[in-house]
């Protein structure tokens, strides 16, 4: 037997070292190999090859650790690695940032192609070029601004780690990173910057407005307004169709009072009696649902249920009498806070319910009885609207005449060359000189600053702008001065501006390259039915690991 053995020991030996390396491939295989892969595993297939939601929801993490990670530094400021993940992305607007629930479908399918676009051009990074980019990213500097290989390591163990992901990923992410480069550098040739765009860029950053604003009061030329009892009588019969009282709706609820907090009462014991209504609301409005969409009851039956049900005895619908929109009744606890909600609330369906928190309950209500339509005003009921209405047209005519004239004066005087202060004082008004601003903020000092800093744009120094009407009188704004005033740090300045222009027309040619490249890929996505019951294309975030 032991004979035997020496014989073929030689055959054992590479059959267990073959079942070993096999055994430790499937161990650390970084894609799922297991039950899952049937067809309805299948996140998309492309060009032939179909790729499991695992694998693909392991290279979606790529996104994170690009943008996330290692692409912004505070508080906003979008890095070169950040700036790679949203073109490949796909989004020029740099929003994905702020969305939690981002669908990164598209970054993998596109990332994929960008490395297949990359092979066909020959470009491919190095092991120097992959290094020297890691050394250069900012999360791994210390406090002096050199790498440190310190935290370089720790961040493979204690961020990359989070994504399930292993430094080859990394590396191979950075090895994109450093193609993108290459590739932009190519696409964006012949896109460069001039120094006229430069010029006008760096004006419009730090161009400075010196402006006056003339105000003319609405309130100052209605002290005269009268409005006769024949005007309005003609108002209204000629248009006797635009008075109609407003839409009125009437309803019932049940009110779950939230409990406000005791004087002397610690935070969670407070908690703890909010929680008891809240569980309490929550097992009504259950019964409510269930009584109706899965037993097919009426609303009424719900209702009727629900009081029956141990618990909810006491609980009694109250109910409010008819009410327009803008004046919810004073009953309704918290009613400002929901009307609109009550008045969208379907009238034609009977079962038609809903429920809503405010500041001091929890209410589930439906509606009483048929809402009630608007109908025409009498004479008297809508003689107090016909005045408003005829005093506010009289009262834009006589601004928008006043303001005219005014600025005819205005511009008279200024056209025999003399100062801004003298020309409106001469129309008998004043012209109130505002700080010095720029495009960034509006000026100090005006309760009209946007639309000030609006007209000043359009102005040159010695120009007086049109009548601008504002709610509450008739603005007028004149240009003193616009210039670039002289900074210390301009050539620095202008180099950021002109590497921040070029950057941005690199993007452009590689974004349209790139698109050229994408719309030859031939990609299939999965369909699936969303809440609503229509066909989506299938989410890889439908793969994120159940916890």
């Amino acid at each position: 037997m032991l004979g035997h053995l020496r014989k073929v020991q030689k055959s054992v030996l590479i059959v267990l070292t073959a079942v070993i390396c096999i055994a430790f491939a499937y161990l650390y295989n970084r894609y799922d190999t297991g039950a899952e892969q049937g067809p309805s595993s299948v996140a998309f297939t492309m060009e032939g090859r179909a790729y499991h939601g695992t694998e693909a929801y392991r290279m979606a993490n790529l996104f994170h650790v690009a943008l996330r990670d290692l692409g912004i530094s505070p508080p906003f400021s979008i890095q070169p690695l950040g700036r790679f993940a949203l073109d490949i992305l796909g989004d020029q607007s740099g929003m994905a940032m702020f969305n939690p629930n981002l669908d990164r479908t598209d970054f993998v399918i596109n990332l994929l192609e960008f490395r297949n676009a990359a092979k066909r051009l020959g470009v491919a990074a190095t092991e120097e070029q992959i290094q020297k980019a890691i050394e250069g990213i900012s999360l791994f500097h210390d406090d002096s601004g050199k790498y440190d290989p310190v935290r370089y390591r720790n961040y493979l163990r204690n961020g990359l780690s989070r994504f399930a992901l292993y430094e080859f990923d990394l590396r191979e992410l950075i090895a994109d990173f450093v193609n993108y480069e290459t590739i932009k550098t190519l696409t964006g040739a012949g896109l460069g910057v001039t120094a006229w765009e430069v010029n006008r860029q760096y004006e419009e950053r730090y161009e400075s407005f010196t402006a006056h604003e003339i105000f003319l009061k609405a309130d100052d030329l209605a002290k005269d307004l009268k409005v006769t009892d024949e005007q309005i009588k003609t108002y209204y019969e000629e248009n006797k169709a635009s008075f109609q009282s407003e839409p009125r709706r009437s309803i019932r609820y049940l009110k779950f009072p939230i409990p406000p907090k005791g004087e002397k009462e610690a935070d969670d014991q407070w908690q703890a009696r909010r929680n008891v209504e809240a569980n309490r609301f929550k097992q009504a409005f259950k019964i409510v649902r269930g009584t109706i969409e899965e037993n097919g009851k009426s609303l009424a039956d719900a209702i009727a249920l629900l009081q029956s049900t141990e618990g909810f005895k006491e609980l009694k619908p109250s109910e409010t009498a008819a009410f327009p929109s803008s004046a919810p009744p004073a009953d309704l606890e918290g009613g400002s806070q929901f009307v609109d909600r009550i008045f969208n609330l379907d009238d034609k369906d009977p079962n038609a319910f809903d429920t809503v928190a405010t500041d001091t309950a929890i209410y589930l209500y439906w509606l009483k009885e048929a809402p009630v339509a608007p109908a025409q005003l009498s004479f008297e009921e809508a003689k107090e609207q016909v005045r408003t209405r005829l005093e506010a047209q009289e009262k834009d005519a006589k601004l928008t005449e006043a303001a005219a004239k005014v600025r005819k004066q205005i511009a008279d005087v200024l056209a025999q060359g003399k100062p801004i202060d003298e020309a409106a004082k001469s129309a008998g008004v004043e012209a109130k000189a505002l700080k010095p601003f720029d495009r960034g903020a509006s000026p100090e000092g005006s309760n009209n600053g946007g639309t000030v800093k609006t007209q000043a744009l359009e102005l040159v120094p010695g120009q007086l702008s049109e009548p601008s009407m504002q709610p509450d009188g008739a603005l007028l704004v004149y240009l003193s001065a616009r210039e670039v005033p002289k900074r210390d740090s301009e050539p620095e300045d202008r180099k950021r501006l002109s590497d921040e222009l070029a950057t941005a027309a690199a993007s452009r040619g590689f974004e349209a390259w790139f698109a050229a490249r994408r719309a030859d890929t031939e990609v299939k996505r999965p369909m699936v039915k969303d809440r609503d019951g229509n066909s989506v294309p299938l989410s890889i975030e439908a793969f994120a690991p159940r916890r």
